[in-house]
């Protein structure tokens, strides 16, 4: 168990960076909550446990709904973060042999009468008090959900937003189309304030077929490529900051569709906080 201890140990060291940049950020993350947990957490321990005691044999853990439904309450009610509460689970769990503890019953039983054939007592304790059925476990949630629950534009603004201020390097940083991970709501959600920031200490450099990115991020330089099919695949590039006009209706053409585009559906929106 406290080698189980020393790779949980080694999972908030990791994971410091991030603990860090949560509390530095606090005020900024109030509106999109980012948290990480370690812990330790009890897998198939049930279904492991009745692969040598039958749930057949008169006991605590007679009757397949009733013996999961004790298993289920006896590990809902240890404190799975505190070594100690884990040992006395497997105490727990010994006492459920030793004692018939269903309604009623309250006698003596023999632990070798309970288990399945093929298995022995040595083999039973060797599971219970060995607990490779408890794994280190940590997670990562934004919002209240675990990464795996986030839409892909969630995910990609979350883990740019931690290599982003993680990585505490000053070296250039080159983000390749982000745009595959993001769409404009989560960009300008979660990531324009973020790349503001960043781009204080670091050189941000974003390649991407969405002007939207250069515009929210408010970048300062804009490096237009073109390639020319009809002229051999001929390239060419154009910069400048949005402010020059030229670049300025470069980035309305691609964003909007031109100005008159761009007119036609400003019309068309309205702001309800006006």
């Amino acid at each position: 168990m406290q080698k189980k201890h020393l790779v949980l140990d080694t999972y908030n060291s990791l994971f410091a960076p991030i603990v860090k940049f949560i509390h530095d950020y606090h005020e900024e993350l109030k509106d999109y909550p980012i948290e990480f947990n370690s812990t330790f957490a009890i897998r198939n321990f049930g279904e492991r446990l009745f692969d040598y005691v039958s749930q057949q044999a008169a006991g605590s853990y007679y009757g397949k709904e009733q013996g999961a439904s004790r298993i289920k309450d006896s590990i809902d009610s240890i404190d799975i973060s505190n070594i100690q509460s884990i040992v006395e689970f497997a105490c727990l769990i010994n006492d459920d042999l030793l004692y018939d503890k269903r309604d009623g019953q309250n006698i003596d039983r023999e632990v070798e009468a309970q288990l399945k054939k093929g298995h022995t007592k040595q083999e039973l304790y060797d599971f219970i008090y060995g607990m490779d059925y408890v794994i280190p476990f940590f997670q990562l949630r934004m919002n209240g959900k675990p990464l795996s629950s986030l839409s892909p534009g969630e995910r990609g603004a979350l883990l740019l937003l931690l290599y982003l201020f993680i990585d505490m390097d000053d070296k250039p940083l080159i983000i390749d189309q982000p745009e595959e991970n993001l769409d404009n709501e989560s960009v300008f959600k979660y990531l324009v304030h973020f790349i503001k920031t960043a781009k204080k200490k670091r050189q941000i450099i974003m390649v991407t077929h969405n002007p939207n990115l250069a515009v929210v991020c408010d970048a300062d330089q804009i490096i237009q490529m073109k390639i020319d099919k009809l002229d051999g695949n001929k390239v060419t590039y154009e910069s400048g900051a949005i402010e020059n006009p030229k670049m300025n209706k470069v980035i309305v053409d691609i964003l909007e569709g031109t100005y008159p585009a761009f007119h036609n559906r400003d019309c068309k929106y309205f702001d309800k906080t006006i």
